[in-house]
């Protein structure tokens, strides 16, 4: 498991000991804590943004080879690589908007812990810079794999099929 994959799944691990102490407290203690819902949602919308990041390589791959394998290699070398391109375009756009809402909320505090809303909201452009790194370095690693495999880089292997 890679370590972003184990961060996620200890963020996981809390929000479930989280929610076993909230039904503990208010059910057999009758002392509801009103701090382990609100802090739970928070840590959710992190382990939801580092585990897509963490997870979408694989996802995009998968997705991709479905489709992209019936194609001639051709198509399939230039689909991917503009897959990839556009990939990384919207995920930049989106990290752009997301830094811009992080912004709008910074003066918002939650009403049980209070604490800045930004916090939270810093999921967002975290994730997505998570998922940028991540998605980089896979392609680059796919890229490098694939020159070694057949002795000539992506780009001469993109102008050769385009050639054709």
């Amino acid at each position: 498991m890679c370590s972003t994959g184990l961060t996620a799944a200890l963020i996981l691990l809390a929000i479930v000991v989280l929610i076993f102490l909230q039904v503990l407290f208010r059910y057999v203690i009758n002392q509801p804590l009103s701090w382990t819902v609100e802090l739970s949602r928070f840590l959710f919308a992190w382990v939801s943004m580092i585990g897509a990041a963490a997870a979408a390589p694989e996802i995009f791959d998968q997705g991709m080879d479905l489709l992209v394998r019936k194609l001639s290699e051709k198509t399939q070398v230039v689909v991917d690589a503009a897959a990839r391109i556009f990939t990384a375009l919207t995920v930049s756009a989106l990290i752009i908007y997301a830094v811009d809402l992080v912004g709008r909320v910074h003066s918002q505090i939650s009403s049980v812990l209070r604490i800045r809303m930004s916090f939270v909201y810093a999921a967002i452009p975290a994730g997505l810079i998570l998922f940028l790194v991540i998605f980089s370095l896979d392609s680059l690693i796919l890229y490098k794999k694939a020159e070694r495999s057949v002795g000539e880089s992506f780009i001469s292997k993109l102008k050769r099929v385009a050639g054709e």
